[in-house]
């Protein structure tokens, strides 16, 4: 049964052996997040299962015109066509931190394609998009994908993650590769007549878009961008979740399987990802659920107090 929580200050490490203890009147609850909860189960001896992340592949471009936004996203619903899901995203995301874009189901992945602009001094290079890479404005086209099968890594007890920024999965990897191409695509977009009959520029021309940075040549058809993607060239979508899920660690009222007093409730409890953008209002609705499963709990406790105080033989 957990009883309590035991804690150190940073100057008092718990090697010395000076801990402290945060006594529960009734219970624990642990909202650490995706590595803070897995860890302090780990530590205390209990087993967690793998944390689980969305994978963001990008794309980039010297950008010497990036007023780009609406633009890019209306060439991207043409590209992609009829032929795959196409869902809005200012409802379920948070357009200000960069998740605008499009929701594309491709071939049940669901991918979000958005586009972020990145800045560092002349003088200076872009560490993240090879040595080639000079300071400037660039264009970033983010492929995410959103429920990755093979995505996923370990939390140790120290609160470390463990996870390799590559893809391995076969659906992951033909998803990915085809939101790259998609982007492609849509910056590449042959000029098309308005309605007088004048040409329009191309995305590239209007942005003032140089040749293509990352990947780039090493990786330009779709079997090159394949084992580029299963090498490295991948980033956390800062999402990660999972780790303390519902199923293999908690039992459907939040409760750690095995152990008496002791729940979570944070992003570590979603089975997966969610796939209509980042985890936090699923970890907001979890957070909500937890609330009313302690009061439920709590009321229950209380009813028994009462009757037990009128009649012990109630």
């Amino acid at each position: 049964k957990a009883t309590g929580v035991a804690i150190s200050s940073a100057n008092e490490p718990s090697k010395s052996g000076k801990m402290n203890l945060l006594q529960a009147r009734r219970e624990v609850v642990l909202a650490a997040g995706a590595i803070g909860s897995p860890a302090l189960l780990k530590r205390s001896g209990l087993e967690v299962s793998p944390l689980q992340d969305q994978a963001d592949i990008r794309v980039a471009w010297p950008c010497k015109g990036c007023s780009y936004m609406k633009s890019l996203v209306a060439e991207m619903k043409n590209a992609a066509g009829n032929s795959h899901i196409i869902l809005p995203t200012t409802e379920m995301t948070l357009a200000n931190y960069g998740d605008y874009g499009i929701l594309v189901d491709y071939k049940g992945s669901p991918l979000l394609i958005t586009a972020s602009t990145e800045r560092v001094p002349e003088s200076d290079c872009f560490p993240d998009y090879g040595s080639a890479s000079v300071g400037g404005d660039l264009l970033v086209a983010h492929v995410v994908l959103l429920q990755p099968k093979g995505f996923k890594g370990e939390v140790t007890a120290d609160g470390d993650l463990d996870l390799e920024f590559r893809l391995s999965d076969p659906a992951d990897i033909d998803a990915a590769v085809w939101g790259v191409q998609l982007v492609r695509r849509a910056v590449d977009s042959i000029a098309r007549a308005d309605g007088e009959g004048r040409l329009n520029a191309t995305l590239a021309e209007k942005l003032q878009l140089e040749k293509e940075l990352w990947p780039g040549e090493q990786a330009k058809e779709d079997q090159a961008l394949a084992a580029f993607l299963q090498k490295g060239a991948v980033w956390s979508f800062q999402s990660a979740s999972s780790s303390c899920a519902l199923g293999p660690v908690l039992d459907g009222e939040l409760r750690v399987k095995g152990v008496q007093g002791l729940r979570v409730a944070d992003a570590s409890v979603l089975p997966r990802p969610p796939p209509y953008g980042r985890p936090l209002f699923a970890t907001l609705a979890a957070a909500e659920v937890a609330s009313k499963l302690l009061r439920k709990d709590f009321e229950a406790s209380a009813r028994g107090t009462v009757r037990n105080a009128i009649s012990p033989y109630s």
